[in-house]
């Protein structure tokens, strides 16, 4: 059993109350977190927006990402531990997180905002079980992912490229956590991303490439 961590944001202490306040369920995508709901200044960061704007916020974390690593028997360390899918994300991790906040707030239903991951885990979700569509009063699908089929662009290239090393990479740094903070991972970003005007511009670059194209919210003060 894999314990889930959630975050809980309220309104400002001089923001005008509202009861009882809607719900609004951010979950995060792929090798991210709660937190990036909330990095930016706070009127940036759409956690502090909802919550400015009356709603009862709640941030799920996904089993796996650096705040939902804790399980009764098994350590992160360990290979096992992360025999799972998204799969068991949609099945039982997301439910767990949405009936939480419910039964918190008291409330029946809640609105759903899910980037990427967080959109594939909720279309899978619905589609094995429809009743859940009770509890969502509105699904908001940022980046939605619903089949992989089609994938274009530089990491599409690279698994294609570099398929046959892929064993290679298991045997020197293990099959379990992808992309792990680990030295290597540190060594590559402060490479990239060390503080150079250069370096941060190829920092800006190799994020592009994997999350999509500039934009203004990018914050790079936010780097290494």
């Amino acid at each position: 059993m894999v314990s889930l961590s959630l975050a809980h944001y309220l309104q400002r202490a001089d923001a005008k109350p509202t009861s009882p306040r809607p719900v609004v369920f951010m979950q995060h995508g792929l090798e991210c977190s709660s937190s990036n709901w909330v990095t930016n200044l706070p009127d940036e960061s759409a956690g502090f927006i909802f919550a400015d704007a009356g709603f009862d916020v709640w941030l799920g974390n996904m089993r796996g990402n650096t705040y939902s690593t804790k399980h009764i028997n098994l350590s992160p360390k360990h290979d096992k531990f992360w025999e799972w899918t998204w799969d068991e994300m949609a099945k039982y991790d997301l439910e767990s997180m949405i009936d939480k906040a419910l039964n918190v707030s008291g409330q029946q239903q809640l609105y759903y905002i899910g980037h990427s991951q967080g959109t594939l885990t909720m279309f899978s979700k619905l589609s094995m079980d429809s009743a859940f569509s009770d509890k969502i009063k509105m699904f908001f699908a940022l980046a939605p992912v619903g089949s992989v089929k089609h994938i274009k662009g530089m990491l599409k290239f690279l698994a294609d490229t570099f398929s046959l090393e892929f064993d290679a990479w298991f045997d020197l740094f293990g099959a379990g956590e992808f992309l792990p903070n680990n030295w290597v991972m540190k060594m590559v970003a402060e490479s990239v991303c060390g503080g150079l005007k250069v370096e941060t511009a190829l920092c800006d670059n190799v994020l592009f490439l994997i999350a999509g194209p500039e934009s203004h919210q990018m914050n790079e003060t936010h780097y290494i």
